[in-house]
């Protein structure tokens, strides 16, 4: 129990860093760009959203599986992250044909304005993918324990991402703020991603190689790797996923289709949805430290699990009224003098209405990470997510198109109690199937 402990403050520290250092460029950004090209910024990462079903995680598996992968020895591991890497790389690519092809068969009357749109899109499209870009080597060294050197290599790409957007907002002028960050994020990831690759390759030398590996080298070559992921359990924890980020924006992205001339409107809630989403690092850092747990230990039990979930509704309540507490000035200090006291009052209220639901929905991170990983993340899916995503739809779409700004931000805790009941149930299912 206390290398678990130690474990945790480690994996705590390095999810704390990579969200730290997100919600401070987000904090920048907000702070720096015009209510308009933030808009079109916020617009695009909500849009973008479904678009992340096609960008499937396939080093996920090694949550459940690298225990069983490890005995196999050092090829059996090496030859499945080296397949799990080319597909990351493959999905940077894709990432940016998507951005050419929305700039390119975009409406937008001239050159200048479908170039702003492609930077937009690729911002907005690279961001959410670093994570995947890193994850085959970040996801190895997580599971094989080494949470040192994993937070030495987020600490470098966090830092030089941070670094360079400070740098990008300081000295470039207005019109190149958005290709400026964007060739930071990309040497920030290129660099990192060396480095990765470099501290797994070591961790693997340390491994045994076994002579039977090389008997089953024709079913590890190639795909296979990423097939064998793909059609089992990295597919629906990868579409799990997806339906959650794109919740998370949901509201934003009905918003963009019902008030799409209420510029100055859009950017302030999506200030409110930014900073309400900031609270989720510390339950996503914890829910990972324990699906970390479960996937190496058979001790995580159920009744384990339930005090678990207490203890961290009472934590997500607690950092929630922190938060509230210093709000206010937040919202002061981004606002730069652009923003009026009733625009300020808005954002508070907007952002009181969509935490309150953030929290509710964070709380239930280790319910779900339990059995996604114990259970059957197939049924999760159906019986959870899918409900949940055409509940959400309709929901949002009905109050963005009837109603105003505050009651949309209000309908985000009718979808945090829907998915609350909605797990629930497949909780309770599960402890009826294990009886």
């Amino acid at each position: 129990m206390k290398l678990w402990w130690k474990k945790g403050i480690l994996n705590t520290v390095e999810h704390a860093v990579t969200r730290g250092a997100d919600a401070l460029v987000t904090i920048l950004l907000i702070r720096a760009l015009d209510a308009a090209t933030f808009s079109r910024v916020a617009l695009a990462q909500a849009w973008l959203a479904p678009v992340l079903l096609i960008f499937i995680s396939p080093e996920t598996i090694l949550y459940r599986d690298y225990s069983e992968w490890k005995v196999q020895g050092r090829l059996f591991l090496q030859l499945r992250l080296s397949a799990f890497r080319r597909f990351a790389l493959l999905k940077w690519g894709m990432a940016t044909l998507i951005a050419l092809g929305v700039a390119a068969l975009s409406k937008a009357p001239s050159f200048e304005e479908k170039y702003w749109i492609f930077c937009a899109w690729l911002w907005a499209a690279w961001l959410p993918l670093v994570p995947q870009i890193l994850g085959p080597d970040r996801e190895f060294l997580r599971m094989s324990l080494r949470l040192r050197a994993l937070n030495v290599l987020t600490l470098i790409q966090k830092l030089s991402l941070l670094g360079g957007v400070v740098a990008v907002l300081a000295i470039f002028p207005s019109d190149l703020v958005l290709p400026g960050i964007g060739t930071v994020l990309w040497f920030s990831v290129s660099v990192s991603w060396v480095l990765g690759w470099w501290t797994a390759r070591g961790e693997l030398k340390k491994l045994e190689e076994l002579p039977q590996t090389r008997d089953i080298l024709p079913t590890l070559r190639g795909w296979r790797a990423v097939y064998d992921s793909l059609r089992g359990f990295s597919f629906w924890s990868h579409l799990s996923g997806v339906v959650q980020n794109w919740v998370q924006t949901m509201d934003l992205f009905f918003l963009g289709i019902f008030h799409a001339s209420s510029v100055a409107q859009l950017a302030l809630y999506a200030v409110a949805l930014k900073l309400s989403n900031l609270l989720l690092a510390l339950p996503l850092a914890l829910a990972n430290i324990f699906g970390v747990w479960v996937g190496s230990t058979q001790t995580a039990q159920r009744d384990r699990v339930k005090s678990l979930t207490m203890r961290l509704y009472l934590a997500c309540i607690a950092q929630m009224l922190v938060f509230w507490m210093f709000s206010s000035w937040i919202i002061n200090w981004l606002s730069r003098g652009r923003w009026s006291a009733a625009d300020q009052d808005q954002i508070f209220h907007w952002l009181v209405l969509i935490s309150t639901a953030t929290m509710m929905y964070a709380s239930t991170f280790l319910m779900s990470s339990w059995i996604t990983l114990r259970k059957n993340v197939r049924k999760l899916f159906f019986w959870v997510y899918v409900p949940w995503l055409v509940i959400s739809m309709g929901v949002y779409a009905g109050a963005a198109k009837k109603w105003t700004f505050t009651e949309v931000a209000a309908a985000n805790l009718v979808i945090a109690i829907v998915f609350i009941a909605l797990l629930w149930r497949q909780w309770s299912r599960a402890e009826e199937s294990a009886e």
